[in-house]
């Protein structure tokens, strides 16, 4: 009798099979609960009939075959398939094919140095993520499009004062300030202060420049505040 796989075993590395999932179309948000659900496996094996149990904290699925005999397997809540499926044998090796909505579907197993194998037999994987005429040379590309010319042009102009006034009226007074704890509200009463930040501003405008502290942002762990830092 090939490979003795009777017994439970338990799942101990899990590889690529976000990839996989993905070319099963299976949505983002599951594919990244599966890949951290490590899922268990109880084989009943009694010669060439297999009763296999796989174990997750979310799903459990039950296949149960003889080898070499073509049965009708329901993939519900797995990935929603419904195929035939015949596994065989190949040396110690099971080896399963599935005939569906895709072909070439399918897995095998075998076990070496007392561990279980499962590998996903995918070529859906090969035509997803790759490109057979990757080494062709780019002819024309005759699909772009010529966008017509912006209807109004962009302003270059030196920013005006007045533009700084409209800013920080329609700004909230309670939004949170930067580092320096100036709130808006201090601007909105104080036109000299608005009149030396319109200065500053006009220097970054000439040099073309934004100061690196403008680019970074702050959390305050204690409130739901955000300023740049």
């Amino acid at each position: 009798m090939p490979g003795l796989y009777h017994g439970f075993w338990k799942m101990i590395s899990n590889e690529n099979f976000e990839a996989y999932l993905k070319a099963l179309d299976v949505n983002i948000a599951v594919r990244k609960i599966a890949t951290l659900v490590f899922c268990d496996k109880d084989i009943n094996q009694n010669g060439d009939h297999f009763i296999i149990r796989t174990f997750s904290p979310f799903r459990s699925y039950t296949m149960e075959f003889d080898i070499g005999q073509e049965f009708e397997e329901d993939l519900k809540g797995i990935d929603d398939r419904k195929c035939m499926t015949t596994v065989t044998w190949d040396g110690e090796r099971l080896e399963c094919a599935q005939k569906g909505e895709i072909e070439d579907r399918g897995w095998t197993h075998w076990i070496d140095e007392a561990h279980l194998h499962v590998e996903e037999i995918d070529q859906h994987l090969m035509q997803t993520y790759s490109d057979p005429g990757r080494e062709l040379e780019l002819g024309e590309c005759n699909i772009l499009i010529d966008l017509p010319e912006p209807e109004v042009q962009f302003d270059l102009t030196e920013l005006q004062l007045k533009e700084v006034r409209e800013v920080v009226h329609k700004a909230r007074a309670r939004s949170a300030p930067g580092p320096s704890g100036t709130s808006f509200k201090v601007y909105k009463n104080c036109p000299k202060l608005l009149l030396h930040l319109w200065k500053i501003l006009r220097i970054f405008w000439r040099k073309a420049k934004i100061p690196e502290q403008w680019r970074v942002a702050g959390v305050d762990p204690e409130g739901e505040k955000l300023h740049p830092a």
